[in-house]
């Protein structure tokens, strides 16, 4: 069996294909491989958020975050002028945060930032700024923040997008290919097509990966998934820009689309079901319903995804070496921020891999 690629990446949601798109872009014999076509892939029922801000990252991930978002666009050109295909790139998000009672986190957020003088959205009031009234004045909102800087993009566009450019660029896709496991020598195990060799293996497959063989998953456990769920609605008013609303009762967000809205949460965060209930899309709909008029609406498109959390505990992503050898490596545990993190990150683990020779 003879050496047959560069880099082997396995999970071609926006994490793996992002991966592919940097390494063949260096030059690398690169292969992207998935046990579908990335659309059971985290990207596939995410919002597409790119706001740091919007999201109240803290600490070292608002930091990485920021560096992400700033330089995001430059991802976005260089993927359309390859692939030849649009992403829905989009800026401006809006942070509703009154009554404080019921918005107490996001409204004590920005006042840090305020008090703190760096990285503060400006505050305005939208019973007097008509540029954010987005045709229609929100509901029962009062005072919002303004975050011209964070951004959204259609994540379905982005990843198919990514993963032309990735192939235009000289990256082999092999889809509808399930690894069963990996080992230390470079192989990787093909559930129906035998084995493939690489000098590295690139293990992108976000809560799926506890499921690849060979992998002794170094000083933490597995790699769980963060329960999320996504409506599409249909026959409503339009945003001119998402809102992303931080209520007592959950997060919820609303990302304007050509024929409607798509309406995402955290709705069950703790469970394990793939498969939705009308009592969560219901709830979902009330909370959105809250700032935005939803009344003549038509649910066109519900689905489940599992952002993948861990293994740091504080939250950061891996991105490191999944045992001694140096062969296998880890791009995991993005949380709701994968799609925000993918291109530095790629780029990052593509930088490592090359130094370790």
């Amino acid at each position: 069996m003879s050496e047959s690629y560069d880099i082997a990446i396995i999970g071609a949601g926006i994490a793996g294909s992002t991966t592919a798109y940097v390494a063949a872009s260096r030059g690398l014999r690169t292969l992207l491989i998935d046990a579908g076509d990335g659309r059971t892939s985290t990207t596939w029922a995410s919002g597409g958020m790119l706001a740091p801000l919007a999201e109240l990252l803290t600490g070292g991930l608002l930091e990485l975050g920021l560096r992400c978002r700033d330089g995001y666009k430059t991802f976005i050109d260089s993927i359309e002028t390859e692939s030849g295909l649009e992403t829905g790139y989009g800026t401006g998000v809006l942070v509703p945060l009154q009554p404080d009672r019921k918005r107490a986190a996001s409204a004590a957020y920005f006042q840090a930032h305020l008090r703190g003088h760096r990285l503060m959205p400006d505050i305005v009031d939208l019973n007097v700024d008509s540029r954010l009234q987005a045709g229609i004045g929100l509901k029962d909102v009062g005072q919002a923040a303004w975050i011209a800087k964070d951004a959204v993009v259609d994540p379905r566009l982005l990843l198919l997008a990514t993963q032309t450019a990735a192939v235009k660029t000289g990256a082999t896709f092999l889809p509808n290919s399930t690894v069963t496991g990996v080992s230390a020598e470079g192989i990787v195990y093909l559930a129906n097509s035998g084995e493939l060799r690489a000098k590295t293996i690139v293990i992108a497959a976000g809560h799926h990966a506890p499921q690849i063989a060979g992998v002794a998953w170094p000083n933490f456990g597995k790699i769980t998934g963060d329960r999320g769920i996504m409506v599409r609605v249909s026959n409503v008013p339009i945003p001119k820009c998402v809102i992303y609303d931080h209520f007592t009762d959950g997060v919820t967000y609303l990302i304007p689309e050509a024929n409607g809205i798509r309406i995402g949460s955290n709705t069950n965060p703790e469970g394990s079901s793939p498969h939705w209930t009308q009592n969560e899309v219901d709830e979902l709909l009330v909370r959105a319903h809250r700032v935005w008029p939803l009344l003549d609406g038509q649910v066109t498109e519900v689905s489940v995804g599992f952002r993948p959390v861990g293994p740091n505990v504080t939250g950061e992503p891996y991105v490191a070496p999944l045992d001694g050898s140096g062969h296998i490596w880890g791009l995991l545990g993005m949380h709701r921020n994968g799609i925000l993190f993918a291109p530095k990150l790629a780029e990052y683990l593509i930088d490592s891999i090359c130094r370790s020779g």
